[in-house]
């Protein structure tokens, strides 16, 4: 669950971290109108030091189906994703994934190699890696477009994910991901904003959870 949560959300990720110099492009195959688009969008969150989001989460396997509402909170590598079944931060260095039934947390080094993980600071990689997905404009309304995103990386754990955009607010209205398994997960965007966000909100504070069992993974 870890993995589709960070899939989800990166995509504001790679927006609002957008600011390094001389971001690449897209590969030659990217359809130049979702280009546009994405980069439309990237100048907007250009100016965004941190973001809170929230949200609500559509989980599709087979017949079954679950509707998580939940809050993101991000920050440069930094983020926090809170749910009613769990919550998943990190500090850019350390990944806490606390488990609200259990009562428990494990954690774990945040490697940006890690090919398992699709995690925010290497999906934001779309605009510095022209190597890891192709784009294209799939849909256009009076009110939307919506664009489709494919990974280069025949490994990857889903198969597409697309984004759907508001033309008036310039800003994204829905995510969906397909996994390879067959399921499917939504991410309908509730309210996003600019933000002013502390550091100490991408770092557990095991004192905030009575009794709280410990699994460092380090």
């Amino acid at each position: 669950m870890n993995k589709i949560l960070s899939a989800l959300f990166a995509f504001f990720v790679l927006l609002s971290n957008s600011q390094a110099q001389n971001p690449k492009p897209f590969v030659e195959k990217s359809d130049p109108d979702a280009v546009k688009i994405l980069n439309k969008l990237r100048d907007k969150y250009k100016t965004y030091k941190s973001m809170r989001i929230d949200y609500s989460l559509l989980i599709e396997n087979g017949d079954e189906k679950e509707t998580q509402q939940g809050k993101i909170s991000q920050k440069g590598d930094k983020f926090r994703v809170i749910n009613q079944s769990n919550e998943m931060i990190c500090d850019g260095k350390n990944v806490w994934l606390y488990t609200k039934k259990q009562n428990e947390v494990q954690i774990t080094e945040f490697e940006e190699d890690n090919e398992e993980l699709l995690s925010p600071s290497k999906m934001m990689n779309f605009y510095e890696n022209e190597k890891k997905f192709i784009c294209a404009l799939t849909d256009r309304t009076a009110e939307s477009e919506s664009i489709e995103f494919k990974p280069l990386d025949k490994s990857a754990e889903y198969s597409k994910m697309r984004v759907k955009i508001s033309k008036t607010k310039n800003e994204p209205q829905q995510i969906k991901i397909f996994m390879k398994d067959g399921s499917r997960y939504t991410l309908d965007i509730k309210k996003m904003e600019n933000a002013d966000i502390n550091d100490n909100q991408f770092v557990f504070d095991k004192s905030q959870y009575p009794n709280v069992r410990i699994t460092d993974l380090r």
